[in-house]
């Protein structure tokens, strides 16, 4: 892979804004403080602490001491190990701050409930800025976290964003990103498995889009590497081609020193609300950056 200079950091981080639902004002979606995070239950906790980061799901009896060998595949995004990518979702404002892994978690943290299952696009939790979504969480008919959407309303380039005009959003674009099966989103048995986001990530634009797993992989299938890897933030991989619309490809992902995906960037041109959207300099753009382990050891060898 190609070595290019570092990704400049891009983390100056102002105050996540209140969520207006209505008239109503809910309580801050983050607020922890400095070393603390959200659990599943809506409660600060120490990151340190993994025993409070119950996933609440059940983990399978019939799960054996071999899975993390075995495979599984799906017509719409190939073959997947059931190696799991990663225990948790976090997005750093700041301070790491970890999204609800359950259902009930997402709205213990204040976001709004869409409880209805709506086939492979499971139950949505909405975060909303001054009454407009920006962000939702994806969650199977078990309760169990299936994926993320994050909602724009200006344009952005597509792909890998899809507008959504004529869909629920009305004219918005939309980006959804998946970490387990879709298709079962609805089904009466979860695929979730206990201490584990998933095993895939897999980005919606069009048609279901697996990214590599890999920093090796990754180019193979033409993403350029940083070469360096960036305290906290892990080693950056972009695609260099525009995309369709002549726009910079707006997605990196993020990878560890053992070259494992550790996460990915999201970068937009255009003024998105901050939150959970970050902006640092004036001709900065506006990135969110999503984790799926603790990014501190990204640079750990």
């Amino acid at each position: 892979m190609s070595s290019l200079s570092p990704v400049p950091t891009r983390f100056l981080l102002p105050t996540l804004w209140p969520i207006v639902f209505g008239c109503r004002v809910s309580p801050p979606l983050f607020p922890c403080g400095e070393g603390l995070l959200i659990n599943n239950l809506g409660q600060c906790v120490p990151r340190a602490n993994d025993s409070n980061l119950d996933s609440g799901i059940e983990a399978d009896a019939d799960t054996d001491a071999d899975a993390d060998t075995d495979t599984d595949t799906d017509t719409d995004t190939g073959t997947h190990t059931t190696t799991s990518i990663g225990d948790r979702l976090v997005i750093t404002k700041g301070v790491l701050q970890e999204l609800p892994m359950t259902w009930a978690g997402a709205a213990a943290g204040g976001f709004a409930l869409d409880p209805e299952c709506k086939g492979n696009m499971g139950r949505h939790a909405i975060y909303e800025v001054d009454g407009a979504p920006v962000m939702e969480l994806i969650y199977d008919l078990s309760g169990a976290l299936l994926g993320i959407e994050l909602v724009s309303e200006p344009e952005q380039p597509s792909p890998p964003w899809d507008p959504e005009s004529g869909g629920k959003h009305d004219a918005l674009h939309a980006l959804h990103i998946y970490f387990r099966d879709h298709t079962s989103a609805c089904a009466d048995e979860s695929t979730a498995l206990e201490g584990s986001l998933g095993d895939r990530l897999v980005m919606t634009w069009g048609s279901f889009t697996s990214m590599p797993l890999t920093m090796a992989t990754a180019g193979g299938e033409g993403w350029l590497d940083t070469g360096s890897c960036a305290p906290g933030e892990g080693i950056h991989a972009f695609r260099e081609e525009p995309t369709d619309s002549g726009d910079p490809w707006p997605i990196e992902l993020l990878f560890d020193s053992a070259g494992d995906l550790l996460g990915f960037e999201v970068v937009s041109e255009a003024e998105l609300p901050t939150g959970p959207w970050e902006h640092g300099e004036e001709f900065d753009p506006w990135t969110i950056h999503i984790w799926f382990r603790d990014p501190a050891s990204a640079c750990e060898q």
